[in-house]
């Protein structure tokens, strides 16, 4: 039900939600993003950028107790590439829904204090 609901909603332009489901701008060609990029990955992160501005995106801010929320919440979604998510973890939302590294279903924050830098931007800055 939920992937017909987001199937449905989707459109030629990706839109950004806050927590109250305000739209945001969306992304247009041209716009300046910023991107950290490990040395050699740079042609797969402009993939990913190009993915993440190919359709419509919801951010959401994911919260639990205690410091291991990210890393209970990267466990959920599964490894990177669905491929190896499928052998892995074949009950992970990547495993499930992903298609390639790139069109992985999920972004979700690597490291535990990028957790709260992410949900500043996409929270905060984007929204004012």
């Amino acid at each position: 039900m939920v992937k017909k609901n987001l199937q449905d909603k989707q459109s030629t332009q990706k839109m950004y939600y806050d927590r109250k489901s305000n739209p945001l701008e969306p992304l247009q060609k041209g716009d300046t993003v910023r991107v950290r990029s490990e040395k050699g990955e740079w042609e797969q992160a402009k993939d990913m950028v190009n993915e993440l501005c190919s359709g419509p995106c919801f951010a959401f801010e994911i919260t639990g107790r205690g410091e291991n929320t990210p890393i209970d919440f990267r466990d959920f979604v599964g490894p990177a590439d669905p491929e190896i998510a499928r052998h892995l973890r074949p009950n992970t939302l990547r495993a499930k829904f992903g298609h390639t590294k790139i069109k992985n279903a999920v972004h979700c924050t690597d490291l535990p204090d990028d957790g709260a830098l992410e949900v500043e931007y996409f929270f905060k800055v984007l929204s004012d």
